[in-house]
């Protein structure tokens, strides 16, 4: 190895073999200096590790072949669940009248307008597809940056954009149905 060679991120197991089964030929000088680096290696973590994708139909759009049958199975399902989110958003525009543009009801009782900001407040904590979609694009930054990758970026970007439309899409819903709603058992 050269001196100015970097040597990769290692895991502590494998800096304790490389370094007892030195047989390089190399001088007692380059054995320290090669210690020392794998030393401080060691001890600061290699903060670019793979990461493991959510188990969804999204993840076969990353992990299959774009036409095969898994990722069929997945563009059915996104497709089917775009489908239904439409339908729903566009049953709860049409609720609108003039002068009341969202539909609201009104003289609701105050635990109904209760129980419709807690139902908000609960639908966006239960969300998940919108925060898990740009944090699988983050960690596929990150990881491109370091210059390690084993999927296809523009295939990760792709299916978190799916799933973040998705996402935004049932909020929309969520936000609809909960505050046209007249009767607490008609929002839980």
């Amino acid at each position: 190895r050269r001196e100015n060679d970097v040597p990769a991120p290692v895991n502590s197991a494998i800096v304790d073999t490389d370094i007892e089964d030195n047989k390089g030929g190399e001088n007692s000088e380059d054995i320290l200096r090669n210690k020392s680096t794998l030393r401080r290696k060691k001890e600061t973590p290699w903060k670019y590790q793979k990461f493991p994708f959510p188990e969804s139909t999204y993840t076969l759009f990353i992990t299959e072949h774009i036409l095969s049958l898994p990722s069929l199975v997945g563009l059915i399902t996104v497709v089917g669940s775009m489908m239904c989110l439409g339908i729903t958003l566009k049953n709860e525009l049409d609720n609108a009248e003039d002068g009341n543009k969202y539909g609201l009801p009104a003289g609701v009782p105050k635990e109904v307008r209760i129980a419709q900001f807690l139902g908000i407040i609960i639908g966006l904590l239960m969300e998940e597809e919108v925060p898990l979609g740009l944090e699988l694009i983050g960690k596929c930054v990150q990881q491109h940056m370091s210059g390690g990758h084993d999927f296809n970026t523009s295939k990760i970007v792709c299916s978190s954009i799916l799933r973040i439309a998705v996402g935004y899409m049932f909020l929309a819903c969520l936000f609809l149905t909960v505050i046209q709603s007249e009767d607490v058992l008609d929002i839980f």
